[in-house]
């Protein structure tokens, strides 16, 4: 009798669980914009892209799940039309984020692309950085995180504004141009470093 019971008892469940699933999971019913955690269609890649939720374009990529890159669609509506195959988009100052009509250019092909970005010397150690010699030089230093991704730190020659060294500055932060000695006497002065006699 037991077993019988026992047998009842599945029976009644699978009755239940298919009396309250059938009809309820419809596929992509709660996709995209009805979804839980949807942020308006805006997110932003490991390597500092920002991608725009936009299904219908020609050139979306199955990797990107109907994303297409921000840069993209910006020199898109600067040209007019639609990027043609091999034109790449490039960023005159090497933010990835910042799509600026005035900071994207349409290059005919990668080669040509890969030129713009031949004319940085490219270091791997800090050791190897030479000593700064003329204002407005662009050197990137390559990174590798903890977690082993690469990432670059484009560094610009900039003069200090207080003792007018050479030094080099981030183009991705936007701090005063000081050097390490003057921008500690400013903290400081300024009494925004806890500094005890």
């Amino acid at each position: 009798m037991t077993i019988n019971l026992t047998k009842v008892t599945i029976d009644v469940t699978r009755e239940v669980k298919m009396k309250y699933n059938s009809g309820r999971f419809v596929k992509g019913k709660n996709a995209g914009k009805n979804h839980l955690n949807w942020k308006g269609g805006i997110t932003r890649t490991d390597d500092g892209y920002i991608l725009i939720h936009c299904p219908e374009h020609p050139t979306v990529q199955k990797r990107l799940k109907k994303y297409v890159r921000e840069h993209i669609l910006v020199s898109e509506k600067k040209l007019g039309r639609f990027l043609e195959k091999g034109e790449k988009v490039h960023h005159i100052n090497g933010i990835r984020d910042d799509n600026r009509p005035e900071n994207l250019i349409v290059i005919k092909s990668q080669a040509e692309h890969f030129k713009y970005h031949r004319k940085y010397k490219y270091y791997s150690n800090k050791s190897e950085i030479p000593e700064p010699k003329n204002i407005g030089e662009i050197i990137v230093l390559k990174t590798i995180s903890k977690n082993k991704k690469i990432g670059y730190r484009y560094l610009e020659t900039k003069k200090c504004i207080s003792c007018e060294n050479l030094i080099r500055r981030n183009i991705y932060i936007k701090t005063k141009d000081l050097c390490k000695k003057c921008m500690s006497s400013y903290l400081i002065k300024r009494n925004i470093v806890g500094y005890k006699k």
